[in-house]
C-alpha cells in the first residue's frame, strides 16, 4: 500500500525547494526532461513521478537524494488517512488569480484513474479567467454561495449544494457576495 502523505510530501519538497532556489516550473521541467504541465500536477500531488523523474527532477534541483528524502517525515501504514484542519497546506494551483486560495487535501490513486480532494476558498470580488482540468469535478459547499459559470451557463450554488461535472469545459466559480465561500473539490482523473 501506498502512503499517500509520502506522496503529498515529495510534490511539496520539490515545490519548496524550487521555490526556494527561485526557479520556476519551466525551468526545473526543461532540466528534467518533462512537460511542465506535468511538474505542476507533480508539485501538487496529483501525478506520482515513475522513479526516473523522480531523480531527474532531484537532479535538476541540484541536491543529493539524502539531503532531499531526509526531511520527509516517515509514517506507519494505517488504514485511514487523517489530515487535521491545521495540516492542511496552501497549494498554487493558479498564477493569475485573485481571492482564490487551494489548500491540500487528500490525492490517492489506483492503476486506473486517481482522485485529489482540496479546499477552495473564494473571496469576494475574486477574478480568474476560466481554466479547463483533465477530470471530472465534484463541487461541494461549505459555506457562502457562488455564481459557477459553466461554459456560457451561471449556475447559483449556495451553501449545501452539491455539483458535478466534466472539468474540461470551461470553467470558473465567481463569488459576488460579501462573505468568503468554502467549497470542498474533489477531482477524478482517468490514468
Amino acid at each position: 500500500m501506498v502512503n499517500n502523505n509520502n506522496i503529498t510530501q515529495i510534490g511539496r519538497r520539490i515545490k519548496t525547494l524550487r521555490q526556494e532556489r527561485d526557479l520556476t516550473i519551466q525551468n526545473i521541467a526543461d532540466k528534467s526532461g518533462i512537460s511542465k504541465g506535468m511538474l505542476s500536477r507533480i508539485e501538487n500531488g496529483r501525478t506520482i513521478p515513475s522513479l526516473p523523474v523522480a531523480l531527474n527532477i532531484i537532479n535538476a534541483l541540484e541536491i543529493s537524494l539524502v539531503d532531499f528524502f531526509s526531511s520527509l517525515e516517515s509514517s506507519e501504514e494505517n488504514d485511514y488517512i487523517l489530515i487535521k484542519r491545521a495540516d492542511r497546506n496552501e497549494i498554487n494551483k493558479e498564477d493569475r488569480s485573485i481571492g482564490f486560495t487551494y489548500l491540500s487535501g487528500i490525492n490517492t490513486s489506483t492503476k486506473s484513474e486517481s482522485m485529489e480532494v482540496n479546499f477552495l476558498i473564494i473571496d469576494p470580488n475574486s477574478k480568474r479567467k476560466k481554466v479547463t482540468t483533465e477530470a471530472y469535478e465534484l463541487k461541494y459547499v461549505i459555506r457562502g454561495s457562488i455564481d459557477y459559470v459553466l461554459d456560457n451557463t451561471t449556475i447559483k450554488l449556495e451553501e449545501g449544494d452539491l455539483f458535478y461535472y466534466n472539468g474540461s469545459i470551461p470553467h470558473v466559480p465567481i463569488n459576488n457576495g460579501s462573505t468568503t465561500a468554502e467549497l470542498l473539490v474533489i477531482y477524478f482523473f482517468k490514468n
